[in-house]
């Protein structure tokens, strides 16, 4: 029996004539004939009988835009018999689709797993019969940040000599097209200490954050940023 790298060792064999064969269920079985005079390697490729396949395409789930596939998503398969990894792992990426696929596969359980910059690592399994044709789709949730914007007056102080806050501005927040934030527009107003948090944003998207044209009556009015930080 061939061990975990699929080697396998015969030995104490006397001169003469073989035949080997090599077998296992759901592969055509190969064999050849050989003259052992001396130490002789032997290589068999199986060919499964009924290869299975599983495909699917990855969705954010939390993307306020029409276009949702996730592309450059790392998909990972690997085949499970009695809790022991036997088969893979297989590695690809989702395309601009959001798609991806694994083919030529043997009949078994497999453990799939998707993980890209800025989402939650997604896992699931799936069970594939000798010429299965499953999909198996993945929605993925952003691990979010946050960005908050704080405004202050220039001209005002308060008790303390510190800027006062300024409330009730609205502030617009928009994701950069060639960023992980493209698509993400929010509008937020400041509160009573001036501050704007905008929240549940893909990191490490960028982003432009704008007062909208109507608060461009405070005249000279000054703007804080902390940048992002995880919640």
């Amino acid at each position: 029996t061939s061990d975990e790298g699929g080697e396998f060792e015969i030995l104490d064999l006397k001169e003469g004539y073989y035949t080997l064969s090599a077998n296992l269920a759901g592969y055509n079985g190969v064999s050849e004939s050989i003259h052992l005079n001396s130490t002789y390697a032997a290589t068999f490729s199986l060919k499964m009988e009924e290869p299975a396949r599983v495909s699917g395409v990855v969705l954010d789930l939390t993307r306020n835009v029409e276009e949702q596939q996730l592309f450059g998503v790392v998909v990972q398969l690997s085949g499970i018999l009695d809790g022991e990894q036997i088969y893979g792992p297989l590695e690809t990426f989702t395309n601009e689709s959001g798609a991806y696929e694994f083919n030529d596969l043997p009949a078994l359980d497999y453990n799939l797993t998707f993980a890209t910059v800025g989402y939650a690592l997604y896992e699931t399994q799936v069970s594939l019969s000798a010429g299965d044709d499953v999909t198996r789709d993945a929605s993925m949730v952003i691990q979010a940040s946050a960005i908050e914007v704080r405004l202050v007056s220039p001209t005002y102080v308060d008790g303390e000599n510190n800027p006062m806050p300024l409330q009730n501005i609205d502030i617009e927040l928009h994701g950069l097209t060639n960023s992980a934030g493209r698509g993400i527009d929010r509008t937020a107003s400041s509160d009573e200490n001036g501050i704007v948090l905008f929240e549940n944003l893909i990191p490490p998207g960028s982003y432009v954050i704008q007062i909208r044209e109507n608060a461009q009556t405070i005249d000279g009015s000054e703007i804080e940023i902390n940048m992002p930080f995880p919640t």
